[in-house]
């Protein structure tokens, strides 16, 4: 019976870990540009800070 009770309540531990991970604002969103100081300036996609094409 305990072992039964102690494998219900890891279940829903987990259970309720993926729930809450699942309704997070913060992994729904993808940001176009790169956050880290050593990706922000390495690549030159030729688009300007708007999303638009730059002009030569």
């Amino acid at each position: 019976m305990i072992d039964y009770f102690a494998l219900g309540i890891t279940h829903v531990m987990m259970a309720l870990v993926a729930l809450r991970l699942a309704r997070r604002k913060d992994l729904d969103s993808d940001s176009p540009f790169a956050t880290s100081e050593e990706g922000a300036g390495s690549r030159d996609s030729g688009r300007d800070n708007q999303g638009g094409l730059r002009r030569a």
